[in-house]
Formats: structure tokens, C-alpha cells, sequence
């Protein structure tokens, strides 16, 4: 049975969850499914678990608003695995390289900003700051996704601050990291050499058959080539046409047969406009679809996992 982890969160709670999500060849289904109660002085509400990084014993390795956790889904348990006040809003977590010389690349996202540690996490190596590839990116002072001034007394790992570039993914390639940046509206390596825009918001990152395949929010998977110093990104498909299905698109893991992308329920219009569609009828599940054709094979809710779930990435999985 092909099989995929799901790192999740939900709207209405602090705690973070795991799922396992099973493809029988017919259908989808939820195979387990767990919730983690966060330490209360890093829990925040609406916040959970975001991007990932399998590790080769079968721990995972995911990122919490304000600190990374090591899980073994297996046996339930999870701890804090690095914890500083100076981490905001993570989105990603990637290793690079192997053995001892490994460094874990982190989207520390409220602070805009790419951390590099050593593999044990123990020693912060380089800050990489970004800043906006374009100056008249819109900025929306009353925004409620950002609350640094209602909660200025509060201490910074417990703030939701405004960003100027909301790095979502990186992504280790070749001993480069790559990073998509959601205000911006770009693919680029972390040093900004090489850039593809995209026309939507884009997150996920996923390498494939050379090139790197990527969504946008409103629903679209693309594919970009790498070696290209501007990039010139190929839409693969559009979910939402081929589907039917429609919400915040996140989350996006690809095999020779399979394509899967996360959707999530909006109950207010984001921050930068999503696409011309209403959010009135999302929903949050997993989309399954053929990659050669783009034929959907599969809907699965995930709305009985809590009161407002939100999908963030999806891995595959083959630990039993």
C-alpha cells in the first residue's frame, strides 16, 4: 500500500498533528492519526506543526511556530529538539549533506530569514536575511493574520510579525539551497542568483525527473528547470480544473504514477487575494491525482481530524 505522513495543524487549536494516509489502489484513507500537545510556553493558538524532515531511523523532524520537534509516530512520542527565542513562524526544515558534515537548513519565516545550524542543531552556523525582490510588494496594515502590535508585551517566538518575504519551502539540491517565496511570488536559490516567478503564491517544493515541481495556492503544479539562471516555470496542471475540489493548496508529494496535493478550508479571504474564486466552498483533504494526465483518482476529507484542520506538507511514507 502506498502510503504518505501529513503534518498538520488547525485553526482552532494549539496543538500540533500527524496523519498517515493510505492509497489502497482504489481509495484513500486515514490509516492513523495523532495529536500533540505542545509545551504551554510555546503554544500558540491556531498554530501546529508545518514543514518536515523524514530522517533515516524513522523519527521526523518537524517544525513547530517557535521551535523543532522530534516525533516518532510509531511509538507517539514527541519532545523539543531546538528551542531558541529567536525562531518565529517556521515553515521548513531541511537537511544538507550527509554523515558529520550535515547542516539543517531552517525557513525561519516571521523573521524572513534562512538559518543554518549544524546537523546536532547545537551551533546556529549562518543567518541569511531576505529581502524583497521587488520594493512595491503590498503591504496591508490591518491585516488580522499579524498581531505584533496588540501583542508587543509578548516575547518574539510568541508574536505573529510581518513579513516582507514569507520564505514557505527549502529545498537542498545539489549542495544549493533553494527557497520559494510567497510575497514575491519567486522560486530563487537562497543567495537570489537564479529566480523564476510564478503568476500565484508559490510553497511546496519537490524535486522531480530534473526539475523542480511546485504549487501555487489557487490550485496550479508546476515545474521549473533548475539549471536555468531565470527560470521559466511550465504549468503541469490545474487542480481545481481537473478536480473540481478548491481551497489553500499546500502540500504536494509526487511518485512515477501518483501526484497528491493538500487543500485547506478558508474561512476569510487571505492576505494577498488567493485567486478570483470564493472561499465559501473550500475544503480540507488530500487530492489524488494521476501525474501522467492529471485525472483525479481520489478525494479525502480530513475535516473529522478537528474542528478547522489545515494540511501543510505531505511526505512519503513506508514506515508500518
Amino acid at each position: 500500500m502506498k502510503q504518505w505522513l501529513i503534518t498538520m495543524g488547525d485553526f482552532q487549536s494549539p496543538d500540533g498533528m500527524l496523519a498517515g494516509i493510505g492509497w489502497t489502489g482504489k481509495r484513500l484513507k486515514i490509516l492513523w492519526a495523532h495529536r500533540y500537545v505542545l509545551p504551554l510556553e510555546r503554544q500558540l493558538y491556531g498554530k501546529g506543526f508545518t514543514g518536515a524532515e523524514l530522517l533515516p531511523d524513522g523519527d521526523i523532524l518537524t517544525c513547530g511556530f517557535n521551535a523543532l520537534y522530534l516525533i516518532n509516530p510509531i511509538r507517539k512520542t514527541c519532545r523539543p529538539w531546538l528551542v531558541r527565542d529567536d525562531l518565529n513562524d517556521l515553515h521548513d526544515v531541511a537537511v544538507q549533506g550527509k554523515g558529520g558534515e550535515r547542516r539543517l537548513i531552517i525557513a525561519n519565516t516571521g523573521l524572513d530569514r534562512i538559518d543554518v545550524f549544524r546537523g546536532d542543531g547545537a551551533k546556529l552556523l549562518n543567518r541569511i536575511p531576505l529581502t524583497p525582490l521587488n520594493s512595491e510588494s503590498p503591504q496591508i496594515d490591518n491585516d488580522p493574520y499579524f498581531d505584533e502590535l496588540a501583542n508587543a508585551d509578548r516575547p518574539i517566538y510568541l508574536r505573529k510579525l510581518r513579513d516582507q518575504v514569507h520564505p514557505n519551502t527549502v529545498l537542498s539540491l545539489k549542495d544549493r539551497i533553494w527557497v520559494s517565496r510567497l510575497n514575491d511570488r519567486a522560486l530563487t536559490l537562497v543567495n537570489g542568483e537564479k529566480v523564476t516567478y510564478l503568476p500565484g503564491l508559490p510553497h511546496d517544493l519537490v524535486p522531480w525527473k530534473g526539475r523542480i515541481w511546485m504549487t501555487t495556492t489557487d490550485g496550479r503544479i508546476w515545474s521549473s528547470n533548475p539549471d536555468l539562471r531565470q527560470g521559466n516555470p511550465r504549468c503541469e496542471f490545474d487542480s481545481y480544473i481537473c478536480t473540481g475540489r478548491s481551497g489553500w493548496i499546500r502540500g504536494l508529494s509526487i511518485s512515477e504514477r501518483l501526484l497528491i496535493v493538500g487543500c485547506t478550508r478558508i474561512s476569510r479571504m487571505p492576505r494577498e487575494r488567493w485567486t478570483d474564486r470564493s472561499f465559501a466552498h473550500t475544503e480540507t483533504g488530500l487530492l489524488l491525482m494521476n501525474r501522467s494526465d492529471g485525472s483525479s483518482l481520489d478525494w479525502l476529507s480530513l475535516e473529522e481530524l478537528g474542528e478547522h484542520p489545515k494540511v501543510f506538507g505531505i511526505y512519503s511514507w513506508s514506515r508500518q
